[in-house]
């Protein structure tokens, strides 16, 4: 059957739990999936499950799976970044269950055990793995990134180390929400958000709010938050952010960066990207202090951006300040939220061999996980990726 669902916001949906199957659903059916064929085309499919659980492993009926970004990107595009739907694939890694049946070896989960599942499972043996940061293993098996199935479907095996356990208090809604709002710890963790720091978020969207509630959690003293939606401001307020600007009228990156100086006299000391257009990067970069944070938490799929995502490299904009030095940390690449990437881009200098001269403002941009630099020119008015993939760092 071909599914005209087209999913448009991040509802954490009950998913193939134990009510009535659907009528187009046959009883026969032991693990019926939404599987992805091709743009527009999503079927409900019945998926097979190995005879017995594996090893280490455990058997999870699926309750809540939550719908993402990069669901709705696959389904409308057949693509994410590099990552490219050539054969069917199970959508969905936003989930939450009850462990049903245990492998052999899995002493720390039980049957009955209501989890949140981490979608991403590393291969163990590579350096990033064994150094503790296994959310950068380039085999890491994360779910619905092709050609590995994801999780909506009634039943998932998946390693029971990968599998928490929730507190009574939680509901599988809310502990489908648990991947996404890793990714909002995750970037006020790196950014250094906590008490006395100013933060400005770009995109007040599902990850936009989250990353909110976690600024605040946080102690932000004080935490501003953009969109051109207005309807998304109100939920905003109520979330605690202290500043909620109506941006749907900004003709410029321009407009934004005034409209965030105008609540911070200085500048904001963090800002949080949820957006990852070339323009809200623009905004990050000259609405920041002298000594500031960039985080860009989002999974644009800009093809001008690709280069930065696929390679972690990225080009500046020409900014009006001679001398400044940001942080800018990349992570939620084309497809994992949870892979991470630090560039320290330093302004100042000049490039000689830059056909804008003198009006030119050099960046020196240090890749910090591959060890290696790189000079990037940023002359251009928007900002340009002026790197092509084979010159990217490892």
């Amino acid at each position: 059957m071909r599914s005209t669902w087209a999913p448009s916001t991040k509802l954490a949906a009950r998913a193939f739990s134990s009510a009535p199957a659907a009528a187009e659903i046959p009883n026969s059916w032991r693990n019926p999936a939404a599987v992805l064929h091709g743009i527009d085309d999503i079927r409900f499919e019945d998926v097979s499950l190995p005879d017995k659980v594996a090893d280490g492993h455990v058997r999870v009926q699926m309750r809540a799976v939550g719908i993402c970004g990069s669901d709705v990107h696959y389904y409308k595009k057949g693509r994410v970044g590099h990552f490219v739907v050539n054969a069917p694939m199970v959508l969905g890694h936003e989930s939450a269950g009850d462990i049903i049946e245990c492998g052999p070896g899995v002493t720390s989960r039980q049957v009955g055990d209501r989890v949140a599942l981490e979608p991403g499972v590393p291969c163990w043996s590579n350096r990033m793995s064994r150094q503790g940061r296994y959310n950068l293993d380039p085999d890491v098996k994360f779910f619905a990134t092709p050609p590995v199935h994801g999780s909506l479907a009634r039943f998932v095996d998946h390693p029971a180390d990968f599998c928490f356990k929730m507190p009574d208090s939680l509901s599988y809604e809310q502990g489908a929400m648990v991947e996404p709002l890793s990714n909002a710890v995750h970037a006020c963790r790196r950014g250094g958000v906590g008490p006395g720091k100013k933060v400005a978020i770009l995109g007040a969207g599902p990850i936009g709010l989250m990353v909110l509630a976690a600024a605040k959690a946080f102690s932000a003293s004080s935490v501003a938050i953009t969109d051109i939606r207005p309807d998304n401001l109100p939920v905003a307020k109520q979330l605690g952010a202290k500043h909620a600007l109506d941006q749907s009228k900004a003709t410029s990156a321009r407009d934004t960066v005034e409209a965030l100086k105008a609540v911070f006299a200085e500048g904001p000391d963090i800002v949080i990207d949820c957006v990852g257009f070339e323009s809200t990067i623009t905004v990050s970069l000259q609405s920041l202090v002298y000594v500031s944070r960039v985080l860009n938490s989002s999974s644009s799929s800009s093809s001008r951006l690709r280069p930065c995502y696929d390679r972690y490299v990225i080009a500046g904009k020409h900014v009006s300040h001679a001398s400044r030095s940001i942080t800018f940390m990349l992570f939620g690449g084309p497809a994992m939220g949870t892979a991470s990437s630090v560039l320290c881009i330093c302004f100042g200098g000049s490039n000689d061999s830059c056909a804008a001269g003198e009006s030119c403002i050099g960046v020196t941009a240090c890749c910090c996980e591959a060890l290696t630099s790189s000079f990037i020119c940023t002359h251009a008015e928007a900002f340009t990726v002026l790197t092509t993939e084979s010159s990217c760092p490892p």
